[in-house]
């Protein structure tokens, strides 16, 4: 009998610990072989030294372990018969790990010896999983008894967690930036890096941006600074500088943190480096950034949407750039320089010169109502010459219609054409020609001049009787929706090109 040896512990630490450590497994199943003379070991200990391997799926399991990986290729190969390990809970913490793993096993003939929970080994010729019944209760239920000791542990593990956090010390002991694990468990200042982490949390509420604090830290820094971003929100995130102890502030589940009213919190043994009041300004700071980040540009820029390429006619974009103190918004055609004539690679202009440029345009045009009826009556005169060129080019579609019906009925009658083939075009031009009455129509009703009184209102509604008032408004996310309403209402359409904003009227 082919034996392979299974050996797996949870975390680091089991490892060198003396019971279920890797060693005393591999220790107590070699004794195993060698008191049945008929097995013998062929391959090396296959060894997963600290992992929870709490996956559902094989395939899962064994990309971020190769050592399922190397027990699959030996499974295939043939070289085994058996797998000797502690207890089944040591190939998986999932009951459906545990399945794939033993089903893959299975499939190659390869039997599985639990020494937690001991089951007949049958001969390799012999072997039948479907055959032998007592097995496959033994192994539900020693999989059932796994599962139970995984709850065990996770809830005595929760137990003494919470148990520490309310004694007032750190849930993990893993201190964060800007302390030393003390020799009574507790955080103790590091004075190198303390100064750093108050000017951080400063750097932040002055308005600096993420990356733009990495920069100050990495150049005011002696020995270490926040190595990423991630690193530096959990810093700012972290209520330990403020003197408290907190645990279970990440909901996994729901993937999302959890409100401090859920908090497992309490005042922590440790000196706090950063007032209660700083702290709380910080996170503040923190929830209106994260807001602003999920808001879609288009709810939260007056222009988004209204805005259009000069060169190709497509609609422009809102995206970010500039340097850490200098970060602006700019307008820019998204499309490739194939598919634009633009004479710069991007086509891009700031976004607070076209809002101010759009501002006085519509300022100027609620306040002085003679440029407002001239724009107007300019586009009602090209609204009207073009709905004009449509209606002639309608109605000579519907003549050529008409004399292809004709034609093909006089084909018909002179038996020029079967029967199924004159009804099948029929029906054709029939609808075709439907159509474009429909549209005829349409354009007839279209000719008419727009009312430049009901526009000069709709301006004066839209800038309002405080011209400072509308600015302030204009800058405001709560009034983003509104103004856009109205705005579609006048049919603003702003036209970009060579660095230049043409605001004008659409129909």
């Amino acid at each position: 009998m082919r034996c392979i040896i299974w050996a797996a512990v949870s975390s680091k630490p089991q490892a060198s610990e003396e019971k279920d450590s890797i060693p005393s497994q591999i220790s107590a199943a070699r004794e195993l072989i060698e008191r049945n003379e008929r097995w013998h070991e062929v391959h090396d200990p296959l060894i997963i030294p600290g992992h929870s391997r709490g996956y559902i799926f094989l395939a899962d399991a064994a990309t971020e372990m190769p050592v399922y990986t190397e027990l699959m290729d030996l499974t295939r190969s043939g070289s085994i018969d058996l797998l000797i390990c502690r207890g089944r809970d040591r190939l998986g913490r999932k009951d459906a790990l545990i399945a794939q793993v033993e089903e893959y096993l299975a499939e190659y003939k390869v039997q599985v010896y639990s020494m937690a929970m001991p089951t007949r080994v049958q001969d390799p010729q012999e072997f039948a999983e479907q055959r032998d019944r007592a097995s496959i209760w033994l192994r539900s239920v020693e999989r059932a008894r796994s599962q139970d000791e995984v709850a065990e542990l996770q809830a005595r593990f929760r137990m003494g967690t919470r148990r520490r956090v309310k004694d007032g010390y750190h849930p993990n002991n893993r201190i964060p930036f800007g302390y030393r694990l003390g020799d009574e468990g507790y955080g103790i200042p590091y004075k190198p890096e303390v100064q750093l982490v108050r000017q951080c949390f400063g750097w932040f509420l002055e308005g600096n941006t993420y990356e733009g604090i990495l920069r100050l830290a990495k150049a005011h820094a002696v020995e270490v600074y926040p190595r990423n971003a991630t690193a530096l929100k959990y810093m700012l995130a972290s209520p330990y500088y403020s003197g408290r102890v907190t645990w279970r502030r990440w909901d996994h589940r729901e993937r999302d943190w959890r409100d401090p009213g859920d908090w497992v919190s309490a005042p922590g043994k440790h000196e706090a480096i950063i007032s209660e009041d700083t702290w709380d300004a910080v996170q503040r700071e923190m929830a209106a950034r994260r807001e602003q980040g999920k808001r879609h540009p288009y709810t939260q820029y007056p222009l988004s949407g209204f805005v259009y390429c000069g060169y190709c006619g497509g609609r422009m974009t809102i995206t970010g750039g500039g340097s850490t103190k200098h970060f602006f918004k700019y307008l820019i055609c998204p499309r490739p320089r194939s598919e634009c004539r633009r004479p710069t690679p991007r086509n891009g202009v700031r976004l607070e010169m076209v809002e101010e440029d759009v501002l006085d345009w519509l300022i100027a045009r609620a306040t002085e109502p003679s440029l407002l009826e001239e724009e107007l009556l300019a586009l009602a005169d090209q609204k009207t010459e073009g709905a004009a060129e449509d209606l002639a080019g309608l109605q000579a579609a519907e003549t050529r219609i008409l004399r292809t019906l004709e034609q093909w009925t006089r084909d018909y009658e002179s038996l020029l054409i079967d029967r199924s083939e004159y009804y099948m075009r029929r029906g054709t031009l029939e609808d075709e020609l439907e159509m474009i009455q429909s549209e005829l129509e349409g354009k007839q009703h279209t000719i008419t001049r727009l009312d430049p009184t009901a526009m000069e209102k709709s301006f004066a509604e839209l800038v309002g009787p405080s011209v400072d008032r509308f600015r302030r408004r204009w800058s405001s996310r709560d009034d983003v929706k509104e103004i856009k309403a109205m705005l579609r209402q006048i049919g603003l359409r702003v036209i970009i090109s060579a660095d230049s904003t043409n605001p004008q009227l659409s129909d």
